[in-house]
């Protein structure tokens, strides 16, 4: 490991404790507790009548290792959190401009960016 990758491992596990969220990430009938970090949050609209959401689209930042356990991140894997007091569940998909379902995030690939859609 180089200093990079020792220096983005060591700013994540800083960042854990204060920026983190507990989420459970699920494969199959694998279940994990992990730490997240929300990256980009948007919502689809349409409007007839009044504005509704659509989808809701949420990217989570996980460390590479936390995820070592399930290997790279699959289209159809589920990443549950709660918000407000409510269980939500997004579903590992690719986002609407073709690229893969996750990407490596900065050169020391230390982290991993999971893209996802809300499930209702």
């Amino acid at each position: 490991m180089n200093t990079s990758q020792r220096g983005a491992l060591a700013h994540a596990r800083f960042a854990k404790k204060v920026d983190g969220v507990e989420v459970i990430y699920r494969r199959d009938v694998m279940d994990r507790p992990l730490t997240a970090w929300i990256g980009t949050v948007s919502s689809t609209r349409s409007s007839e009548s009044a504005i509704v959401p659509v989808t809701s689209d949420r990217d989570y930042l996980f460390q590479t290792t936390d995820l070592s356990e399930f290997g790279i991140p699959q289209r159809g894997d589920r990443i549950i959190e709660t918000i407000n007091g409510e269980s939500c569940s997004y579903e590992v998909l690719p986002p609407d401009n073709g690229d893969p379902c996750w990407t490596y995030q900065g050169h020391s690939q230390a982290m991993i960016r999971v893209y996802t859609k809300r499930m209702e």
